[in-house]
C-alpha cells in the first residue's frame, strides 16, 4: 500500500481547524465537508484515523528482482472508526450551501498494542511488541534511498480518511465518497527551545609543532642550515606540545534559534615545550573547519538476509575557509589573554586561546551554527526508533589550526541527540 496522500473533492473533503501538525495526547478537531448534490434518508459519515510504520527493500541483479516489506499498524483497525453522522442527507443540485458534520478524535500518545501484533508476530523488530505503552508515536518520518543494485523507501505516515456510506449499494460504493488528509506528527518535545545541549568535554592527543617561525614569525625567511636542522628534527629547532581541548554539544534540537555550542582552547604541554617560548605565546588560528551532521537511517524486514540494511545522508552545518589577510595583520603579536586587540576588525580570523589566558573560543556562536528546520529542500528528522525503522545522528568535524604557518589537523566523529522542535516553533 502506498503512502497516504491528500484526497478531496466537492464530494468529500476533510477540513482540519488548526493546521496539520500534532503531537501525541493532542486532539485533532475538524469538519468533513460535502458540497455536492447527495440524497439519501439514512447516510453514515465514517472517519478513521491511521497510523503505520513502513519499509519496502527492493533487489534488482540482471533479471532477477527481490522484495521485502514490512510494515508495523499503530492503530486504524477495522473497528477504530469514528461515526460522526448517521441519518438524512439532501443536498440539492445547484445549491450553494454544504453539508459539514463537525469531529474531534484524540491521538493517541502510544500505539496500540492489537493493531501492532496484527500478523507481526514473527516479525523482526527494534523494539519489543509486547510493552506499546512505553514506546510514544515515532514522528512522520520519510526515506527513500538509492545504491547500486537497491531501492529502499521506508515511512512513518499518519493520516485521516473520511468515508461517506449511503443506505443503498447505489450510493456507498461511488466513487468520490472518500477523503484522506495527512498529518504531520511530532515527537514531544520541550515547551520552548532548549538551552542545556548537554555539552560533553573532550580532549584530542598531544600535538608537537616544531619550527624558527615560533620565535621569529610566520613570514620570517628561515636560513637553509635551520630547515636542514629542522629536517633532521635537531632539538635546537624550538618545538612546542600542546592538545586541543574541546566541547561538544551532544543533543541538538530541531529549529532552535540558539547556536549549537562547540567551544575551543588549547592546552600548552609545558614539560615538552622549549624554555624560549615560555614567555611567547602562539598565534593560534583556525584555517579551516566543516561540521557536518550524518543521519543514518536502519531498516529491517523479518525475511531479510542480513537482517539490516542503513543508509546514511550528510546535512554540511558549517564550512569555514580562513580568508588571506594582510601579513602586517597577521604577525601582529597578540596580547597574552589572547584576544584579537592588534587584529583590524575586517579581518576574518578566528583565534583559539591558549590554557587560561581567555574563555575558550566558541565555533557555534563565531560562525552561527543553528540546527535549521530543514536546508534546500531536505527536512531534518529527529532521532527515534520505531518497529522497522531507526534514525540515528553524528556529528562529524574536521578542523584545521596554523600555529606559526604550520598546519595540525583534527577530525572526528561523535553521536548526537537530535530532538523535535519545541512546542512554540
Amino acid at each position: 500500500m502506498p503512502q497516504a496522500t491528500l484526497q478531496r473533492s466537492p464530494e468529500l473533503t476533510i477540513v482540519l481547524d488548526k493546521g496539520t501538525t500534532f503531537r501525541g495526547g493532542e486532539t485533532i478537531r475538524g469538519h468533513v465537508i460535502r458540497k455536492s448534490p447527495f440524497v439519501d434518508p439514512d447516510a453514515s459519515i465514517l472517519i478513521r484515523l491511521y497510523g503505520r510504520t513502513k519499509v519496502k527493500i527492493r533487489f534488482n541483479s540482471g533479471m532477477t528482482h527481490r522484495e521485502y516489506r514490512s510494515c508495523f499498524n499503530f492503530f486504524g483497525g477495522s473497528s477504530e472508526f469514528h461515526k460522526i453522522h448517521q441519518g438524512p442527507i439532501h443536498i440539492p443540485p445547484n445549491s450553494s450551501e454544504n453539508d459539514r458534520w463537525p469531529f474531534a478524535i484524540a491521538l493517541p500518545k502510544h500505539p496500540d498494542l492489537a493493531s501492532l501484533k496484527r500478523n507481526n508476530e514473527d516479525e523482526r523488530s527494534y523494539l519489543t511488541l509486547s510493552d506499546a505503552s512505553s514506546q510514544g508515536l515515532p514522528p512522520t518520518f520519510y526515506v527513500r534511498a538509492h545504491s547500486v543494485g537497491r531501492v529502499v523507501e521506508g515511512y512513518v505516515e499518519y493520516h485521516l480518511e473520511a468515508t461517506l456510506l449511503g443506505s443503498g449499494k447505489k450510493n456507498s460504493g461511488k466513487q468520490g465518497n472518500q477523503a484522506t488528509q495527512p498529518l504531520c506528527v511530532r515527537p514531544i518535545s520541550s515547551p520552548n527551545p532548549i538551552t542545556d545541549f548537554d555539552t560533553k568535554h573532550h580532549s584530542e592527543f598531544r600535538q608537537r609543532i616544531v619550527s624558527q617561525r615560533l620565535v621569529l614569525g610566520v613570514d620570517s625567511k628561515i636560513p637553509v642550515g635551520q630547515r636542514i636542522k629542522k629536517m633532521l628534527g635537531s632539538s635546537q629547532i624550538p618545538g612546542y606540545s600542546f592538545s586541543l581541548q574541546l566541547d561538544f554539544a551532544t543533543i541538538l534540537q530541531i529549529g532552535n534559534p540558539s547556536t549549537i555550542p562547540l567551544r575551543l582552547q588549547v592546552k600548552t604541554m609545558w614539560e615538552d615545550t622549549s624554555e624560549i617560548l615560555r614567555k611567547k605565546p602562539q598565534m593560534i588560528v583556525v584555517k579551516q573547519f566543516t561540521l557536518t551532521l550524518l543521519s543514518t537511517t536502519h531498516y529491517t524486514s523479518k525475511r531479510l538476509r542480513p537482517d539490516e540494511l542503513k543508509d546514511t545522508s550528510s546535512l554540511i552545518l558549517a564550512d569555514y575557509t580562513r580568508k588571506q589577510v594582510h601579513k602586517e595583520a597577521y604577525n601582529a603579536s597578540p596580547t597574552p589573554s589572547g584576544v584579537k586587540a592588534d587584529v583590524p576588525p575586517s579581518v576574518d580570523t578566528l583565534f583559539v586561546p591558549q590554557d587560561n589566558a581567555s574563555p575558550p573560543i566558541d565555533l557555534g556562536i563565531a560562525l552561527g551554527i543553528q540546527t535549521p528546520m530543514s536546508c534546500k529542500g531536505a527536512e531534518i528528522y529527529p532521532t527515534f526508533t520505531t518497529y522497522n525503522i531507526k534514525n540515528e545522528h553524528h556529528l562529524e568535524w574536521k578542523l584545521d589550526l596554523s600555529i606559526a604557518g604550520e598546519i595540525a589537523k583534527y577530525e572526528g566523529k561523535q553521536p548526537v541527540t537530535v530532538i523535535g522542535p519545541s512546542s512554540s516553533v
